[in-house]
């Protein structure tokens, strides 16, 4: 070991990196005048050096400590152990120096599909049978797409004993102009995960993120958010059954518009926090195949989110207005308790309801708003209901849901919430409805709820060139 905290040391040291990705270290042998100088610090960097590499373990929290008297009564040996979330590879961190890095690039579970752009040329006017020929070129394609982000997806054509292995792989790049510190990567990778989630709406996972660190890349161990154990089926190929969902939306879905698009997300992560929050939750639920009433609660929570950033400014005004002149016609105690008490709330839960449902049923099934409220009006009805049952306990309100009713519920609203960020991220309504015809469980639980269904065009499988390519 060489230092703990910028304190030169020369320790022995047990490092384990967990199924998790965290890394655990425990010090032997710790002197006295050394943890003195730690045992108050939160948090500590820690660099070790194995076999002439240098590894900086970062923002280690101290996890325990143990005591033994030496040989010496009068000295006590001390054990020290911590973890930490990150580990750099080949990098010594000197305590001078704040840990920045000048840019990223990472891959994401499933990203050749996200990403949506097909790297190979086939000439299948040649795959004609009993004789077969085709010539299969790879060119790498690569976008800049502003605001520092960049992508690419390369072919890989392996050759092996037993025939040709065809496959392809990603990666998005990112470098804003300026170093980043620790903290600030970890906000950056949580809204790329939320931005692709948005895409998916699944849970996407980072499988590997070097730190671009000048003209050196330094390989990182935790910013990774799957286990170790999983990481190798990180690599998607032709004969993954991942490839074959129409349903999911893709950057290419986007066209040209993609750098507009971010951001706007980036304005709509700000403004709905909490509605990313509980949607991220939701999909952890899915993830781990939990259905409750709290995730039904998750779910009134992302529409209210993102209902209430709406604030209609000619309202507020208006109720300002009624309530100072109702309040010149009251004495001087009434006058008291209405300027106390009374303020504008912006719109309640059912208005918020009702703005989210027929606003995400127009795009849906591109009927008017007179039409799409009254499809929506009994479902509602008892949202609400059971909404007000869950956060307002009674002895006398019931629930009236069914579980089925409260899946679609969940299932639906939750779909509305990808639907509506994504037509304000400049999405078209077209290709919106393409996507969702092929997610069959929206399809089944949008009729059940809402007895509707989807605008349907005629060329309804034409999804892009990624989709025909590989279907």
């Amino acid at each position: 070991m060489v230092s703990i905290n910028g304190q030169e040391v020369d320790y022995l040291s047990e490092l384990v990196i967990d199924e998790e990705c965290i890394t655990r270290i425990t010090i032997k042998e710790v002197e006295r005048k050394i943890y003195d100088k730690v045992r108050s610090e939160t948090v500590v960097n820690v660099v070790v050096k194995y076999e002439a590499t240098y590894i900086t373990i970062v923002e280690c929290q101290l996890v325990n400590k143990s005591y033994r008297m030496g040989s010496d009564c009068n000295e006590s040996i001390i054990n020290l152990k911590y973890m930490s979330s990150l580990l750099l590879l080949d990098y010594l961190w000197i305590s001078s120096q704040e840990i920045r890095f000048t840019g990223i690039n990472y891959e994401i579970t499933e990203i050749t599909e996200l990403l949506g752009v097909y790297p190979y040329k086939i000439d299948y006017d040649e795959l004609a049978f009993p004789r077969v020929e085709c010539d299969i070129k790879g060119d790498v394609v690569s976008k800049m797409v502003g605001h520092g982000f960049s992508y690419f997806v390369a072919p890989s054509i392996t050759h092996e004993q037993d025939g040709l292995h065809v496959s392809m792989y990603g990666r998005i790049q990112y470098s804003g102009g300026k170093e980043r510190n620790i903290s600030e990567i970890y906000e950056l990778l949580n809204s790329i995960c939320l931005f692709f989630e948005i895409l998916s709406g699944e849970i996407i996972t980072i499988g590997d993120v070097p730190l671009n660190h000048g003209e050196r890349s330094i390989k990182t161990v935790g910013l990774c958010n799957f286990p170790k154990n999983k990481l190798n089926s990180l690599q998607s190929n032709f004969d993954t059954r991942s490839y074959l969902r129409k349903g999911l939306f893709k950057i290419s879905d986007f066209e040209e518009g993609i750098g507009s698009a971010i951001t706007v997300f980036y304005k709509i992560q700000n403004e709905c926090m909490l509605a990313c929050e509980a949607y991220k939750q939701i999909l952890l639920d899915e993830e781990i195949k939990i259905s409750t009433y709290n995730k039904f609660l998750k779910v009134m929570q992302v529409v209210e989110g993102f209902q209430r950033t709406k604030i209609d400014e000619s309202e507020e005004v208006e109720f300002d207005n009624k309530k100072n002149e109702l309040m010149e016609k009251l004495d001087e105690t009434d006058r008291a308790f209405v300027k106390k008490y009374t303020f504008y709330n912006g719109q309640n839960f059912r208005k918020c309801m009702n703005e989210f449902t027929i606003g995400s049923i127009q795009i849906i099934s591109g009927l008017p708003r007179t039409k799409a409220k009254e499809a929506s009006e009994k479902i509602i009805g008892k949202i609400i209901n059971d909404r007000d049952v869950y956060t307002h306990a009674s002895k006398e309100a019931r629930p009236i849901l069914t579980i089925e009713e409260l899946q679609a519920v969940n299932y639906c609203y939750k779909s509305f919430f990808r639907v509506l960020v994504l037509n304000n991220m400049g999405l078209s309504e077209r290709i919106i409805r393409k996507r969702l015809l092929f997610d069959r469980k929206f399809v089944v639980y949008y009729e059940k709820l809402f007895k509707l269904k989807i605008e349907k065009e005629d060329n309804y499988h034409d999804t892009g060139e990624f989709d025909q390519m590989m279907w």
